[in-house]
């Protein structure tokens, strides 16, 4: 039967982050706490054990001290940065002051439209007539408002910042957490890497008001902290190279106290550059690599706006004509200790490929459209007619919620918490209607537009052959004696190298880059990309909506959305094996006598199968934690049923789970930016592997044969079935890491556990339904 049932489907902690952004880990508001005090021992600050762990908590601080009141001086605080940096840095004046470069998008100019949207309601709220119908290039918007929020913020202060304020802030409260969250992570009309410029300028604006309680250095360990509290001990964080040396030596300290394994990679922005900014940018890397200084720099990161093709031939040049400094500090330790010290057994090659923001010159702020196609500077009638336009959307966005007043479980009505608020404002703006002017409709960037899809797939599935078409290039002229004939992935990747390659997001063309290139693996982050849009998936708002299931870990699932995500990034099945598994496999379906006589074949052929199958890492664990694993799932799917084709079907399926081993490395992407965190990501990795095992057998529990008198067998039921496709993720996360990085660290003090129940029928446009009993935080 097609209907499944996995009562219990939990997680309490996933040990491994394989692909982050540190300065996106943190949540923008949020309460949860490490419970323990971290004491850097002259290296910084001390964070106190109930410090919250959010840049709220951070930027609610008064002098470094956690006072009554930070919820509220964290969101002010928050949102007048966001207000700063139009002052200061605002991107739209940057399109306007750059006829030329007008085509292309300018970093930050959606977060920047979201800040003015959010000025314009205030200015109106707060009655400053002064502002009224300012130009989005205005700093003077921006300035009256900040002023205004300031003035309101001391007098609450003066009164010794009681709880129940009774002012005006207090009531806009809700409406500014909800900015922030537009400005401060990434979202259908965020692009990340606007998020990412928030919060960068946000941080040096802190920096100059509270330096004298280190923030930046506390920053450093909150996050590390969060990672800790989340379950992570064994992590790959990317920064820029002039973050490093302070970064590295605060990880240094975290390690050594918390027996944590953080580690850190250089991203270079400038793989779509050209090749000269590019070159000089690898170059700096390569500087910063060679400081002896630093202890926990483990390989680059290739970042991008992925709206362009990147450099990739002309990295694996530079990786092959400096192969010799550039992994002169990675390989086993020997004892005694060689000097320079390693860093790890293989240098990380981290590339980017495919997650893609789908920005364009007709895909991008609906302003910065405007400026594009009408001319620069816009006239004042142009904004007088977006003031209107935001204020009526605000209007029609709380009329539209106070006409739905019943939701179901999955598609939960918007929440009516105390003060002013309003869901679904920017779908009204930039989806259920439009503005036009002088004949022009206003377009915006959406991530689940037509047009950002088709961008998305585009740029993505371009980069991901070009990365191909580099691998197979053949220098002209060999690097070194020996390596004539041999391509750039003989050369860099295949076989015991001391470089390895790890393709970040990769949703396109997956299964071919994997068959073509054994040693080349990716990490996943199924929810991260599913919320902010970047994996395609959603055609519509409300197809975003309705499979909250998948977003959230708590709602509906379509099982189409399922079925596509699981080809893209785990494609499994009869037809993703190699030919002579097939057949061996076929001819012992036929041979057996029985199914317990199969399922002890099978597993006498594993090492065979599953060390071709996984060879990059099959040694690294004993044979048994694979084979045990294999045999728990083969068994809840084959049961006492005497049908081959069903012995055939279940080895060929949990055959083909092992083969994606590539892709249970998982990441977050930025669990703050991008409204996840390991745990959830966790459990989206299983529900996606149980989805390509149902059905399991029709019985489970102990069950005794029917055509003998043979003792009762125990056959796992779907619960644990769960329980070893998370064996399996942890064993392979575990085993990449020993044989790139080293030893991993030792499995944390648990979180709290995330647990859901999941029911669905496996069938085209059906359902499954996921709902939590404990959710995480930031999910």
């Amino acid at each position: 039967m097609a209907y499944f049932s996995i009562p219990h489907l939990s997680a309490s902690a996933y040990r491994f982050e394989y692909h982050s952004h540190f300065n996106g880990i943190l949540p923008v508001k949020g309460d949860s706490t490490s419970g323990v005090q971290f004491d850097p021992a002259g290296n910084g600050p001390i964070v106190a054990a109930d410090q919250p762990l959010s840049l709220v908590g951070l930027y609610g601080l008064d002098a470094g001290q956690l006072t009554p009141g930070w919820q509220r001086r964290g969101t002010v605080s928050l949102l007048l940065k966001a207000l700063r940096l139009m002052e200061e840095r605002n991107s739209l004046q940057a399109v306007a002051q750059q006829p030329r470069d007008r085509q292309a998008y300018q970093r930050g100019e959606c977060v920047g439209e979201n800040i003015y949207i959010a000025a314009v309601w205030l200015a109106d709220r707060l009655k400053l007539s002064v502002c009224f119908d300012l130009a989005a290039t205005d700093p003077a918007l921006y300035a009256g408002v900040r002023a205004r929020l300031e003035q309101l913020q001391l007098a609450w202060r003066e009164r010794g910042a009681p709880k129940d304020a009774g002012d005006e802030i207090e009531a806009m409260l809700p409406m500014l957490e909800h900015f922030n969250a537009k400005f401060y992570s990434a979202s259908k009309y965020t692009p990340f890497d606007d998020a990412y410029f928030a919060r960068s300028f946000a941080l040096k604006q802190l920096t100059v008001e509270q330096k004298d309680s280190d923030p930046v250095r506390r920053l450093i360990y909150m996050t590390l902290m969060y990672l800790q509290q989340q379950g992570v001990t064994n992590a790959q964080l990317a920064l820029g190279p002039d973050e490093a040396k302070q970064h590295d030596a605060c990880v240094e300290t975290y390690n050594g106290t918390r027996d944590t394994r953080y580690k850190l990679l250089l991203h270079s922005s400038h793989v779509y550059s050209s090749d000269e900014k590019f070159l000089a940018d690898l170059d700096k890397l390569k500087a910063c690599l060679a400081d002896q200084t630093l202890r926990n720099v483990v390989g680059f990161d290739l970042l991008g706006a992925e709206n362009k093709v990147g450099a990739y031939l002309t990295y694996f040049e530079f990786l092959s004509r400096n192969r010799a400094e550039l992994t002169a500090r990675f390989g086993a330790d020997t004892s005694p200790p060689s000097y320079p010290l390693k860093l790890a057994l293989k240098f990380s090659n981290h590339i980017h490929c495919g997650e893609g923001m789908g920005v364009a010159m007709d895909n991008r702020s609906a302003i910065g459209y405007a400026m594009t196609y009408l001319s620069a500077p816009l006239p004042a009638s142009f904004y007088r007619a977006f003031w209107r336009y935001v204020l009526t959307g605000i209007d029609a966005a709380r009329s539209r919620e106070a006409e739905h007043w019943r939701g179901t479980d999955g598609t939960p009505d918007a929440p009516r918490l105390p003060g002013e608020h309003v869901s679904g404002l920017f779908d009204e703006l930039f989806r259920n209607d439009s503005l036009t002017i002088d004949g022009l409709t206003l377009r915006r960037y959406d991530g689940n537009s037509a047009r950002t899809r088709q961008l998305v797939a585009y740029t993505g599935k371009r980069n991901m052959m070009a990365i191909s078409e580099a691998f197979d290039t053949v220098p002209k002229t060999p690097a070194l004696p020996g390596e004539k004939g041999e391509n750039y992935y003989q050369v860099l990747a295949q076989g015991d190298r001391p470089m390895v390659f790890r393709l970040g997001h990769a949703y396109y063309y997956r299964s071919y880059v994997g068959a073509r290139y054994p040693y080349v693996a990716f990490d996943t982050n199924l929810g991260s990309n599913a919320i902010t849009g970047a994996s395609g998936l959603f055609d519509s708002s409300e197809s975003y909506r309705l499979n909250r299931g998948l977003r959230h870990l708590q709602g509906y699932i379509d099982t189409n959305a399922i079925q596509e995500l699981s080809d893209r990034v785990m494609y499994a099945g009869v037809r993703s094996l190699d030919r002579s598994d097939v057949q061996a496999l076929l001819e012992l379906s036929r041979t057996c006598n029985h199914g317990a006589d199969f399922m002890d074949r099978v597993g006498a052929a594993l090492p065979t199968l599953l060390g071709k199958a996984m060879a990059p890492i099959y040694d690294a664990r004993a044979a048994n934690e694979w084979s045990d694993c294999f045999g728990v799932l083969l068994e809840a799917m084959i049961g006492l049923s005497a049908s081959r084709a069903v012995w055939f079907d279940a080895a060929t399926r949990v055959l083909s789970l092992f083969a994606n081993w590539r892709s249970y490395l998982l990441g977050c992407d930025g669990q703050g930016v991008e409204h996840t965190d390991s745990r959830a990501e966790y459990l989206r990795c299983a529900l996606l592997m149980a989805y390509s095992l149902m059905p399991l057998a029709p019985a489970a529990g102990e069950q005794a044969p029917t055509d003998s008198g043979t003792e009762a067998v125990n056959i796992p039921d779907a619960d644990q079935v769960a329980v070893q496709l998370q064996t399996l993720i942890d064993t392979v996360s575990g085993a990449y890491w020993s044989v790139t990085v080293g030893p991993p660290s030792p499995v944390a003090k648990a979180p709290p556990t995330l647990q859901v129940a999941v029911n669905g029928y496996k069938a085209p446009d059906s359902v499954v339904t996921v709902f939590a009993s404990a959710t995480a935080s930031s999910a």
